[in-house]
Formats: C-alpha cells, structure tokens, sequence
C-alpha cells in the first residue's frame, strides 16, 4: 500500500520534485487523521508507516515518519525533529531530557533551502515557498549527524486584510448597508481554511451576525455570505453583507442630536489590552501577526475630520492609523503588526500608552442635529416625559422600607416618663401652628418627591451622558440616592404627624433631629447641585431656605417651651396600661 501511494504521488507529480513535495505533505496533512493512540511503547515509537498509512490515522510522530518515509522515496532528504511547542525559544537552557519536547515535526532539504513542516497542520494551501509553519524556537534534527539543537527560524508568511464598507443616510428612518471584506493570505488562510472546514457556512453566517449585532443592535443579514479559497496562491476571501437598521441613535447627552457610533471591533480583538502599568512580568504578543483595516463610511456630508494620523514602530509592533476624508466619503485605515512574541517588563508602560492611543480612535461618533434651527432640547421637549422605571422601584421599596421603620419607631421606642405625669395639656398655642406646618410639610415632602429629575428617564439620559459632568453612573446613583433621602423625609413627616397628634413624649427630641437633618440635608443638596442640574437647581435652594427658616423658629421653641414640656408626656398606649396594672 505504502509503494502504490509513493507511485501515485510520482505519477502526478511527474519529474518536477517539488510538486511531488506539495502532494506528500498535503496528503499526509489532510488525508490522514491527527489523532494518537499512545500506549506502551508507542508513546514514544511511532508506528510504521504501512500501519499508519492503512489506518489513515496518527499522531504527530506517527505523521512525521510517514511523510519523511514519502518525501525519502524521490530523493529528497527529510528527517523527524522533535520540538516543544510552549518551552521552544528557551529550550537550549535545559538540561538534556527526552522531557523536554512534546512534538514531532519535519526537516526536509530540496535544492539548497531548508524546509520545516508540521504533518498535524490541515489545509495548508500554496507553493512550497511560502509554506508557513509554526515558529517553535528551536528542534532536535533526528539523523546521526546531529550534535545539538537546531534554530527554526521561521517567519510564516501571510497577513489579514478586514475592509469595512459602511453606507449611512442623514435619513433617520432610512437603514445602512455594511460590506465586510476580508482577506486572509498564507498562514493566515490556513487558519480560516481549518475553520470552514470544522464549521459549516450557516454557522459562520450566525457567528458573523452575531458579532455585528453587538455593535450596531438591529442587523440582519443581506445576502448569504460568499468565499473565495484560491488554493494556489494560498488565499482565502469571504464576503458578507448585511443591513442596520435604525442606525441613527438619539444622542444619550442631548436628545437634539443622533450619533452613528463606530467601533473598530474587529481592528481591536487583535490586540493584547492590559491596563496595570504596575505590572511585572512581559506582555504576550500574537505573533507572527499582521493586519490592515480599513473602514469607508459613504454618507451624504462628509462629518469634520478631528483625528490625525500617527505612526508607532519599535522593536516589538508597530501601529499605524491614517484618516482621509474626501467629498462624501471618510475612509480609516488602521494596521498593526508584532516583530515578537512578547513586550519586556521594561516596555510595558510604552505598550499602555501606545495602546491606549491607538483604542482612542477605534470609537468614533458622527453626529446630527435634529434641529438645525437651533431649538434647544427644552424648546424641542418641554413637558416630555417618559417613566424611568428604576427610579419608580426605588420609590417603592424606600417606602416600604422606611415606613416599616418608621411604624417600629413609634411603637417600641420611649422616654422615661415621670409617675406624676397623670395630665397631658391639649394641643394650644404654638403648637396649632406647629401642627400646620407638619401637615404642609408632608405635602411639601411629596412635591419634592416627585419633582426630582430622576423619575424622567429622558432627562436621567441627558444627565449621565454629558461628558461635561461627573461619570454617568456616579450622576444616577447619587439621583437615586436624593430620591431615597426625600422619600425618607416624606416618612419621617408622617411619623412626626402621628407623635404630634398622640402627644407622645418622644415627638420634641424626634422633631428637632428632623429640623437638623433637613437643614444639613438641603445644604449639602445645594452644594452638590452648583455641579450638575441633575440633582435640580432652583428647587434645591428653596428647600434650602424653607428648611432654615423652620429650623431658626421651631428648634428653640422645642427645646424652651414650657408648653411643649408639659404636653408631650404620654408613653405608648401599651406602656400606659401596664403602669396602672392592665
């Protein structure tokens, strides 16, 4: 069997060698399975190569021997050489050990150049040239001239082209059409090959949807994806189209406007992010690794071109970002390219910087205004409104949490009372007017409640998103955290109505703690609104005030009023009853 296969490849192969080369390995590649049964001896022997040959299965000795035993047959020199595909680069640091490799792979010599191939790779296309194989450091040659370990060298060939083509109304309600390119060349097809051969179309086509989907929201696909595979020039092409729909977005900052928001996501994944400048240890890199991207946005105004072009290049990558815009059109391209394996320790921080510059231009917006007349947002949107359901939880749970406490409040807790305390005076005086203003306060409570910018969730958009204030998330959180304080004002009204109204002892010292709380309250309310409307502005100083005035009139009444002392002296009901037996 092994002789008839050798015949064959020499029959279609005819007298050019290196054509009988290509069929050896593409044979041994991807007609015989990458899989090993290693027990006994054959953990470390190969079988022979009429068994693999008959078994159409092996690993990557039981391959390497059977394409040397192939490529032997018509002259060519081709020896095993074993390899350690994680520990390659530093292997000759190592103490000798049949340990120290876990792979077996090809050394084949033809008319005066050298070649490593590795059987286990499937699909590999192209002339013998350029034929890209794996750069594993450094190989033990099997063959009785070999004193020590050899260097690879390799530098696989090959690089990813992506062109995005993007082409965008000024029309809200029309859609965008997206056109992906992409090319893979050499080592690059390779890999994508293996991948349609593993994965079917459809589940490329999802994969790929997917992947927009999470970008742009609303896509679907246009047309079925098509692939190109030029096997002998070793390069493969997809082409995908797809259809956005509502690309224009309402600008989260400011509702007059839309964005079209880009994201260089598939120019991103091919870097390594990190973010610890206090790191210590080197950066890993993809490598060998080359991409160019390119992203054309057809419009129908060209939007202001604000980024500028910039190259970085040193020893371990080299980015490169260049915009031009003509009429109509804006066309990014962005490339990146790795010269090794890792960045050291001592470049890390460069690495940080460069790759944060480089992230920058890979989110970009384009804008429209939806009024060109200049009406502001409060022109375009006064009296909109639009329930932000996350504030309305809130509510609902604070009042429930603080009316529960509340409720505890003025059952369990007492002061001591005096036994003499057998006459309570009835509410008079001061107290009438005291009592107004509690019931005005509850009212008062309920209209700050509900004016709090909070409860429209166009206006909780507005806020979060402007880059001229705090962080967005900071900005909501403290709007949900001044809807919880005035909830708990609104209850604590409440509970001061009920201890005025039962002339309980506990009503002067609750009543002050309120008065204070309010006070210091409103002004740190007011400070933090001089930085952003979103916590209110107006309304804000006239709690202020309100709150002053209250607290300079009612405190030293409470605390002087002889009135007050001989008023509020009744315990809890069920405290009463027990002090005269029931």
């Amino acid at each position: 069997m092994l002789n008839t296969r050798i015949a064959t490849l020499k029959a279609a192969a005819g007298n050019d060698v290196t054509l009988y080369m290509e069929m050896a390995i593409r044979f041994v590649q991807d007609d015989i399975r990458y899989m090993g049964i290693e027990m006994g001896p054959y953990s470390h022997q190969p079988h022979t190569p009429e068994k693999v040959l008959a078994q159409r299965f092996g690993d990557c000795k039981d391959k390497s021997l059977l394409l040397c035993t192939l490529l032997r047959a018509n002259g060519i020199a081709a020896d095993m050489a074993y390899a350690n595909t994680d520990e390659g680069p530093v292997l000759n640091t190592y103490l000798p050990s049949p340990d120290n490799f876990n792979h077996a792979i090809v050394h084949a010599s033809l008319q005066g150049k050298n070649y490593w191939i590795d059987p286990t790779i499937s699909y590999q296309r192209g002339k013998l040239q350029t034929l890209a194989t794996p750069d594993y450091g450094q190989s033990l040659i099997v063959n009785d001239t070999t004193t020590g370990l050899t260097a690879m060298n390799t530098r696989p060939a090959g690089d990813i082209n992506i062109h995005e083509e993007i082409t965008i109304s000024d029309k809200n309600t029309e859609s965008a059409t997206l056109k992906v390119t992409s090319d893979y060349t050499h080592y690059f097809a390779d890999d994508i090959r293996g991948e349609y051969a593993v994965n079917s179309v459809k589940e490329e086509e999802d994969n790929f949807l997917s992947f927009y989907k999470k970008i742009y929201g609303d896509v679907v696909q246009q047309d079925s994806l098509i692939t190109i595979d030029s096997m002998d020039k070793d390069h493969f092409r997809s082409v995908e189209h797809y259809i956005i729909h509502k690309p224009w977005r309402t600008d989260s900052a400011d509702l007059d406007k839309r964005v079209f928001n880009f994201r260089a996501k598939v120019f991103l994944d091919g870097l390594t992010m990190i973010d610890d400048e206090e790191r210590k240890e080197p950066v890993a890199l993809r490598f060998p690794y080359r991409m160019h991207y390119v992203a054309t946005f057809n419009m129908h105004e060209t939007p202001p071109q604000e980024e500028q072009e910039f190259d970085i290049k040193n020893a371990y990558y080299h980015l490169h970002f260049k915009p031009v815009a003509t009429a109509g059109k804006i066309t990014l391209y962005y490339d990146y390219e790795t010269f090794s394996d890792h960045v050291p320790e001592a470049y890390v921080r460069q690495y940080i910087k460069d790759i944060n510059r480089i992230t920058d231009v890979c989110y970009l917006n384009t804008e429209q205004s939806l009024n060109p007349g200049g009406n502001t947002l409060a022109d375009s949107r006064s009296g909109y409104f639009l329930l932000n359901f996350t504030a309305a939880a809130v509510l609902l749970f604070c009042l429930g949490l603080f009316g529960w406490l509340a409720f505890n409040y003025f059952h369990r807790y007492h002061l001591p009372v005096r036994e003499d305390d057998t006459y309570a005076w009835n509410l008079g005086g001061m107290l009438l007017l005291l009592g107004i203003g509690l019931f005005l306060s509850f009212f008062f409570q309920l209209d700050a409640v509900f004016r709090l910018p909070v409860f429209n969730y166009l206006d909780v958009v507005k806020y979060t998103g402007n880059k001229n204030w705090q962080n967005g998330s900071i900005t909501e959180m403290m709007m949900l955290g001044q809807l919880a304080v005035h909830v708990f004002f609104f209850v604590y009204s409440i509970l001061l109505a009920f201890l005025l109204y039962y002339r309980r002892e506990i009503f002067p010292v609750t009543a002050i703690v309120y008065f204070v709380a309010c006070t210091v309250f409103s002004i740190l309310e007011v400070w933090l609104a001089s930085g952003t409307r979103a916590l209110g502005g107006e309304e804000s100083s006239l709690r202020l005030a309100i709150s002053v005035l209250g607290a300079c009139i009612w405190i030293p009444y409470l605390y002087f009023s002889r009135r007050v002392r001989e008023t509020f002296v009744l315990p809890h009901p069920s405290r009463e009853m027990k002090r005269h037996g029931f």
